[in-house]
């Protein structure tokens, strides 16, 4: 049984599934390993940088296929959008919902911890 805390409100998934994923990759947090980069290296910091997302199509929890971050696409489609927002949990542990208009570069520059940028909501 999946613990509840892994449903998301408002959106139906399978017996066990779960929109929350990570996204993974060299210049992402989280590398290949599920091993992420340290916060202190983090130039944005921690309320700045993306380490979880609702992502567009649900996933076993128990069998977590995360999203491949690839700088050169757009990584909006990747995301679950509700009723124009999209929830992304940060490393500071807070939880901000983006619109829908949201610049991709933005989300890019939140996903990649180690580029320095712009804050994700600026």
């Amino acid at each position: 049984m999946m613990p509840r805390i892994y449903t998301m409100p408002g959106r139906q998934a399978g017996q066990g599934e779960t929109f929350y994923k990570l996204f993974t990759g060299p210049k992402a947090v989280w590398d290949g390993n599920k091993q992420p980069k340290m916060p202190a290296s983090f130039p944005k910091g921690t309320s700045n940088t993306i380490m979880m997302v609702e992502a567009a199509t649900p996933v076993l929890w128990t069998q977590p296929d995360d999203i491949p971050f690839n700088p050169a696409f757009d990584p909006t489609i990747s995301l679950g959008w509700t009723n124009g927002t999209c929830n992304v949990a940060l490393g500071d542990g807070s939880v901000r919902a983006l619109k829908r208009a949201i610049n991709p570069q933005a989300i890019k520059d939140a996903i990649n911890p180690l580029e320095g940028g712009p804050a994700l909501l600026d």
